[in-house]
């Protein structure tokens, strides 16, 4: 069966007015590069705060000021925060742990969210794809969100072989939603279907006669057709599903092959205009395993 699909677009997201006066406070200096690269393409003008005394943002025109976690109290201090008080300021903090210092995030945290309750904006980096960054700012920037596609990866697999930490082209990021599917009856105890995969019809056939299975598959697509376009909205466009048997060869397979395909037919009616730009992947972790 297809390994990707490409599904319908989705509409514009929300976004609240855009904020002329934002002061970007970050370490990780690949992070800082990216956002003000991002900024600047919105017509934001930067000055370095760093070390510089008298630097005051006046909140005339778009403009960004830049200082790390480290060194963020500066001399002006007092009067930046009182003029940033009376415009439409916001403090943007990124973070990526373990890199960031947590001592510097507390003490930034507890000294400007006070004063910026509605306009204060931590984003921990290490927990965002990078399709997702520019998302995520302008939804908090109030900018034009990107209405690049969400990817959902289906990954099966089996509890015997561990847990995923990571599907097969990012090791690095570990599932959003793992998925236990071994209350359904074994094919693997029927001498017939034990060399079989759920690819096979019989295997198919065998799940599908069981009672629980089809409520099971319609609540399960159900819900993930109503939490997709939820989390498009919230900015997420990567997004990793697990779904584990025993071996990773029958039951997960064969739940696996039907959500895709309920999935991408669900997405291409003309009765689902609101559902996200939606790419699917499908991938098998254990297939080196099954026995043939």
């Amino acid at each position: 069966m297809p390994s990707n699909s490409s599904i319908t677009p989705a509409p514009q997201a929300q976004a609240t007015a855009p904020l002329n006066t934002v002061w970007l406070i970050a370490d990780e200096s690949t992070d800082r590069s990216d956002v003000l690269r991002l900024l600047v393409e919105w017509g934001y003008h930067v000055t370095l705060l760093t070390g510089v005394d008298g630097v005051m943002l006046t909140g005339k025109e778009q403009q960004v000021g830049v200082c790390t976690l480290a060194d963020w109290q500066l001399p002006d201090y007092a009067a930046w925060l009182n003029a940033c008080k009376e415009t439409d300021a916001a403090v943007l903090v990124l973070s990526r742990p373990p890199y960031t210092d947590a001592v510097d995030l507390e003490t930034v945290h507890a000294e400007l969210k006070p004063q910026f309750s509605t306009r204060f904006y931590s984003v921990n980096m290490a927990t965002l794809h990078p399709d997702e960054v520019a998302v995520k700012l302008a939804l908090l920037l109030g900018q034009p969100v990107p209405q690049t596609p969400l990817t959902l990866t289906i990954e099966t697999f089996g509890f015997r072989y561990g847990v995923p930490t990571g599907h097969h082209d990012n090791e690095r990021r570990t599932p959003d939603w793992v998925m236990d599917v071994r209350f359904l009856p074994n094919p693997y105890y029927d001498p017939e279907l034990r060399s079989q995969t759920g690819h096979d019809l019989a295997v198919t056939r065998f799940l599908n006669n069981q009672a629980v299975f089809a409520p099971f598959m319609e609540h399960l697509t159900g819900m993930v057709t109503t939490m997709l376009p939820a989390y498009y909205a919230q900015g997420k466009r990567q997004l990793y599903m697990a779904i584990g048997c025993t071996g990773g060869q029958h039951r997960s397979v064969a739940v696996a092959n039907q959500l895709h395909s309920a999935l991408a037919q669900h997405c291409q009616q003309p009765t689902t205009p609101m559902f996200p730009n939606v790419t699917l992947s499908l991938h098998h972790r254990e297939e080196p395993h099954w026995h043939k």
